[in-house]
Formats: C-alpha cells, structure tokens, sequence
C-alpha cells in the first residue's frame, strides 16, 4: 500500500496556503509540513494530525466504525508517521493540547510549540456584525466522517430546533466513503430534520456561517481546531465539542461557544467583541510558525501585502 506524501487534508491545505501566503516557501529537504512523508531524515516535522499520536485505546474506539480498507490505510499512515516523528529532531505542532498528544504517544525527542489559532485569511473575511440576514440553516463544516460525530450535531439540532427556528441542516464538506453519510441521512429522517450536503470554498463557506441559524462543531478528536476558528470569527451562534484544542483556539480568539454536554438550552454564544482585536495575531502567528521551522523565504513578502489572504477553496 503506497503512500501519496503530498496528497493534504483540509486541514493540511489550510497550513501550506497560509505558510506561503505569510511568504514561506513550503518545501524544504529539512523540514516536512506532514508527518506522514516518506520516511526520511528531517530536522524538523510538523505535526497536524492527532490521529497519528493518540494512544492505543482511543485508536481503537474512533476507528472501530470505519470499513476494513481505511482502518488498515489509517494505521499505515501512522507507522509511517510515528517513524518520522522519532528521526525528527523537533516535532513542531500549532497547539499545547497536540503537543501533550505528541509527548505521550510518540517517541519524538524534543517536541515544540508554535501557536496559531486559525487560518491565515481569518482576517480578511473577517464577520461584519449586524446588517446580515439569517438563513433558516444550520451549519456542520468538515468532511462527514464518523469521527467528526455528524450524528451529535444531529441530537443538538433536534433537541433546539424550536430556539434555532429551523430543521435544515447543511453539511458543509466531502463524504470521505466510510458509509457515514447514508447513516447521517437516515438518522436525520428518523428525527424530522432535513439534511443536504454540499463542498464549499472557503468564501462560500464563510457567507454561510455569517448568515446561519448556528454553526455546529462537534467532533472527537482535532488537531488544529480550525472549523471552530472560522465559526467563532463569522457566525452568531457557535456550538462545539469541548475538546482541549476547541478550547485552547476560543481562549486565543477570546470569545467561547456553547460547549457541548455543558451548557443549557438558555446558553447563548459569547459575543464576538474581542475577536476583532485578535485576530491580526494569527497572521503573525504564521510568519512566527514559519521563522521557527526554517523555512526559506519566498521572493516578496507576503506579510504585507492585501491579496495574500486569497487561499484556496477546500
């Protein structure tokens, strides 16, 4: 079973565009941007998949629903993961909750921080409060897979459906073929609510959660947390899973949804006053990022320039 070293995530799509649009050149023979690359000699590996260092059991537990043929290509994947991280002399990661990840599953010698609470264009297309008309939507972003717990945002939804106003749901992301999907759709028909699904860019997928009944981020396990980012700049009602990443990227931005499982149906989304002022951090969190692994530079630096926010759409 061969291994695509350049075939990126979302989520890994989301940290090359933003490295090249703060003026990093993303290819270097000493640094790798995955930790699944052919397994090589590398000074310094970045870290963006928690898949690759949880421990064992709950290995077990997220991969138990998925066919045969992806629970093999994930544990691949890992062994190849695992290996580079332990000839790194640094695994570098974007969180303190991934790092915790890295040091108590993996063999990495030395293992760093550089913090970076969302993308590169979160700026850009930075939510204009008020003036935005509402759709009757809810929207869940991310591939629809069984780890992304599709089926809880689903229970949220029908369980508020009177506070939200609406029983449409949009998934807003690829059907990875697990067979999640199907079940997405028959569990929603068995709960009244109307689901359709549909990949969109990122302007696209930005338009949307401005103007969402809410947006719904419920999943198991993130690395990056950058669904809950986008969400928490552009929409006004937020709900996400209280995972330790969800939480380290909402105290960044300084404003917190819903967490759910703790709050109650009269729990309202912090506002987004101090998002604002924060968020001219995160690009200089990526030009930090890129000091720190050693990348080159490209020729003209991004950091100043208005059109290097345009990423492309995933």
């Amino acid at each position: 079973m061969g291994i695509r070293p350049r075939r990126l995530s979302h989520g890994g799509r989301v940290v090359e565009d933003s490295l090249i649009a703060a003026g990093f050149c993303t290819t270097s023979p000493r640094v790798s941007l995955i930790e699944t690359t052919l397994p090589l000699p590398r000074r310094r590996v970045l870290v963006q998949n928690a898949w690759n260092v949880v421990d064992e059991d709950e290995l077990g537990r997220l991969l138990a629903p998925y066919p045969s043929r992806m629970r093999r290509r994930m544990r691949v994947r890992r062994a190849v993961a695992q290996a580079n991280v332990a000839m790194a002399d640094e695994a570098w990661c974007l969180t303190d909750a991934a790092a915790e990840l890295v040091r108590a599953g993996s063999r990495a010698a030395t293992v760093r921080v550089s913090p970076v609470a969302g993308p590169w264009d979160l700026m850009r297309h930075e939510r204009v409060p008020g003036g935005v008309p509402r759709s009757d939507q809810v929207i869940v972003p991310g591939t629809i897979t069984w780890y992304k717990r599709p089926d809880d945002a689903l229970r949220w939804i029908s369980e508020n459906h009177d506070r939200l106003g609406t029983r449409q749901v949009l998934f807003a992301g690829e059907d990875d073929g697990s067979g999640c999907w199907p079940y997405v759709y028959d569990l929603a028909g068995q709960m009244g609510l109307t689901v359709r699904r549909q990949t969109l860019d990122r302007p696209q997928l930005y338009a949307a959660m401005r103007r969402s009944a809410a947006v719904v981020v419920p999943s198991a396990l993130e690395t990056l947390g950058f669904a809950l980012s986008e969400a928490l700049c552009h929409a006004s009602t937020v709900v996400a899973s209280p995972l330790a990443s969800h939480r380290e990227v909402a105290n960044r931005l300084g404003r917190f949804p819903e967490w759910l499982g703790e709050g109650s149906s009269e729990h309202r989304t912090s506002e987004p006053a101090q998002v604002s002022d924060r968020l001219i951090g995160v690009q200089a969190a990526w030009v930090a990022l890129g000091r720190s692994l050693g990348l080159p530079r490209r020729a003209g630096d991004a950091r100043t320039s208005t059109s290097a926010g345009v990423l492309r759409g995933g």
